[in-house]
Order: C-alpha cells, then structure tokens, then sequence
C-alpha cells in the first residue's frame, strides 16, 4: 500500500527555513526528523518547488556565518513549542 505522506503548512515553513537559513538538503531533513515520516523525494520535490517560486534563497554560506534575526529566532520558537506540545 502506498501513502503518500502530504506536508503541513508547518512542516512547509520548517523545510523552506531550516533550507534558507542552515543550507539543509532533503537527506538532512529526513534524517533529523524521524518521527516526520517524510520521504525523500517528496522533501526535494518540494525544494525544488520553493525555489522555483522564490520562496527560497540558496545560502552559499557557512551555518556559523549565518546571523540570525528576531523573526528567525521567534519562527524558530514556536516551531519547537509546536513540536513539544506547549503555547506561548
């Protein structure tokens, strides 16, 4: 049986981050984010997408060169409550 697994608004928005800000490859996601179930091709399929409509950047960068901002800092904490289960 085949399912595809379909991504959340939430899961767009960490996918589309963690590759603007920490240069993350489908690989990377998958594998740092086991309990997702995400399947590879569908994390580079949408990637591709993302980029393909501006909605990312590639950053040529190093993860340490990356500065992050008070919208990063405040994207990136309500992902994590999110994900623990808690509100602001």
């Amino acid at each position: 049986m085949f399912v595809v697994m379909l991504f959340t608004e939430t899961d767009k928005i960490l996918i589309n981050n963690l590759f603007n800000v920490k240069g993350y490859n489908g690989r990377h996601l998958v594998r740092d984010f086991p309990s997702k179930r995400w399947n590879v091709g569908l994390v580079y399929l949408l990637l591709q997408k993302l980029w393909l409509l501006g909605g990312s950047t590639v950053v040529l960068a190093a993860a340490d060169d990356a500065v992050p901002t008070a919208d990063n800092i405040d994207i990136v904490n309500e992902l994590v409550l999110h994900k623990n289960g808690q509100e602001k």
